[in-house]
């Protein structure tokens, strides 16, 4: 079933090329802006990342056409969680704080429906993404005062694919510029429908208030993209 999304979409490119009436082909860079949103994200903060692919551009008409992407994507986002509860035979307040910076690598295929008027242009579509790879760094700190308020950090990077859903299904809406004929730029907002991570295990600490419930969170990026493109006229 999870496959089955991506196959539609790919489905519907093959059979779209029929009925096209010119074929353009092209490559695009950028810089991705992203983070989480969903309840509840602590303290959500942006990271950037490139955004590098190809694509293909079919002619449905005089200002309209589809355009399927290949998309490599770094994504990501910063999270700070700040907690504190009871610890001790004295009932004393440890305060516990987490900084978490993760950086997720995918592979997108938005399908886009791109509408020009004049040199300005518009897209929208879905987009199905599978996670290749995701690293965490994370940043933890206990201030406890049985060692008189002396608050150490410990940081460790470590791999957490696992950790998160593979696929993801989303939209994508965007505006542009037609600088040449050959030559656009382009702002982008993309969103996931679908969850970012499986549900964590029961927490060993059970003291400690945890807001951070990140398996309902969704990626969301801001993008700012070049692309040129080449074929028939």
């Amino acid at each position: 079933m999870r496959y089955a999304i991506p196959l539609a979409l790919v489905s519907l490119f093959v059979a779209s090329t029929g009925y096209a009436q010119q074929v353009r082909f092209g490559a695009k860079a950028g810089l991705n802006a992203s983070t989480y949103q969903g309840a509840p994200v602590p303290n959500p903060g942006f990271r950037f990342g490139p955004v590098l692919g190809v694509l293909t551009r079919l002619s449905l008409g005089r200002h309209g056409s589809l355009q399927p992407e290949l998309l490599y994507e770094q994504r990501g986002a910063t999270t700070d969680l700040l907690a504190d509860g009871p610890n001790g035979v004295f009932n004393l307040p440890t305060i516990f704080s987490q900084q978490t910076r993760s950086r997720l690598h995918y592979l997108s295929l938005p399908m886009l429906a791109r509408v020009e008027v004049g040199k300005l242009f518009a897209v929208a579509g879905p987009q199905v993404s599978y996670l290749v790879q995701a690293r965490e760094q994370r940043t933890t700190l206990l201030d406890d005062p049985y060692t008189y308020n002396l608050a150490v950090p410990f940081t460790e990077t470590r791999a957490g694919t696992e950790q998160y859903h593979r696929w993801e299904l989303g939209g994508v809406v965007g505006v542009g510029y037609q600088v040449l004929a050959d030559l656009a730029v382009e702002l982008r907002y993309a969103a996931a429908v679908t969850p970012l991570r499986h549900s964590p295990p029961a927490l060993p600490a059970d003291w400690v208030s945890w807001p951070a419930r990140l398996e309902k969170a969704r990626t969301t990026s801001l993008q700012a993209q070049v692309s040129y493109t080449f074929g028939s006229e």
